[in-house]
């Protein structure tokens, strides 16, 4: 009776640990983290699928290799090894490379001896993880220097507002003053003739007090998209451009009709035309520059395109990425703050393209 008793709990036992062990598989096999076991001198004795999908290579080519196989040189594997049968338990982050030659950045979550002599390591891939911090860090390092930008500029719009009112309004209304206060004199002495003449001499200083007053305003908002629209404001920019530098050759192809484009998009477009021609004019060494503004389909594409000395975009640090004026980070805010996108092409010795694009209005038809 006891033995059968005994041979019934081994039965039972045995029972337990094959379903123990079914339930490891189950886990083991279906986990999305890569699961890795090692032995006491850290050999793989078995790896599950994620694992093989992770490093890229099939099971029979992984087991019985070292870790150090896999991982990036500059990990100290030897060290986190030592850490790991010391404090049992250990996490942290490292780079693999993969057959292909690509590199996976991976964290990871060890336990030891989760059976006798037997070391389990999860790890999970944080490629995506980590590119998304960058590009979230390097889009705060932008709207930091963006907002430094916009400070500046509107100190700088400032002083030239002063500065222009003073030197080109101030002066000249200054001198109408005198001139009137002196024809004024001139009345009262009842000196008609003389008195006509004066008032004559101020026509000129009151004609410039005007054209300055139409200069200060048009910088602070082009009153040519009002009296002209978008299209024609975008040949003039181009032809102004072209007084500056007659060596440079400007081409438009414009086809857009001014009810495709969104009321709020106007200026954007004008400024981002604007800032990109100052900027091939003082940097570019182009003697070709052809600007394109079509509509195709539901969207409005604008090309800038000059056959320039062209730079390496990816090798301008955020807080010199302005080519002159509010810079290429300024240009990319502009578009996009009116719904547009922005995209940069350009390598040293091949020019330079600004590629944009925006929603058409809903309500227009193309003709």
């Amino acid at each position: 009776m006891c033995l059968s008793d005994e041979t019934k709990s081994t039965e039972e036992v045995l029972q337990t640990l094959a379903d123990s062990e079914r339930k490891f598989h189950a886990v083991f096999d279906s986990s999305l983290d890569a699961i890795v076991i090692m032995d006491d001198s850290a050999k793989l004795l078995d790896v599950n699928p994620a694992a093989c999908a992770l490093l890229g290579l099939p099971k029979e080519e992984i087991v019985g290799r070292h870790p150090t196989d896999f991982l990036d040189p500059v990990f100290d594997f030897g060290a986190a090894w030592d850490a790991l049968q010391q404090q049992h338990w250990r996490k942290g982050e490292a780079a693999i490379r993969r057959i292909d030659g690509s590199v996976k950045q991976i964290e990871y979550a060890s336990t030891a001896n989760f059976l006798p002599g037997k070391h389990l390591s999860v790890l999970r891939d944080i490629t995506e993880r980590r590119r998304i911090q960058r590009e979230l860090e390097k889009s705060e390092r932008q709207l930091r220097l963006l907002s430094k930008r916009l400070l500046a500029v509107r100190e700088e719009e400032r002083e030239y507002l002063a500065r222009e009112l003073h030197d080109t309004i101030g002066q000249p209304l200054a001198a109408v003053k005198f001139g009137v206060e002196n024809a004024i004199r001139l009345a009262e002495r009842g000196d008609a003739p003389a008195t006509a003449a004066s008032l004559r001499e101020l026509v000129p200083e009151l004609r410039e007090a005007i054209q300055s007053i139409r200069v200060t305003f048009n910088a602070l908002r082009p009153t040519i998209l009002d009296d002209l629209g978008l299209a024609s404001s975008i040949e003039w920019l181009a032809c102004e451009a072209s007084k500056v530098r007659p060596r440079m050759n400007f081409h438009t192809h414009i086809t857009v009709h001014e009810k495709d484009i969104a009321p709020r998009s106007r200026i954007p477009i004008f400024r981002i035309v604007q800032e990109a021609l100052d900027n091939i004019c003082a940097h570019s060494g182009a003697d070709q520059v052809a600007i394109e503004f079509l509509r195709v389909g539901d969207r409005l594409e604008l090309r800038i395109e000059d056959n320039g000395v062209g730079f390496d975009p990816g090798g301008i640090p955020v807080e010199h990425s302005g080519c002159g004026g509010t810079g290429l980070i300024t240009m990319r805010e502009l578009a996009e703050l009116s719904a547009g996108d922005f995209q940069l092409i350009s390598s040293r010795g091949a020019g330079t393209t600004l590629l944009l694009s925006w929603p058409a209005e809903r309500n227009s038809q193309k003709e």
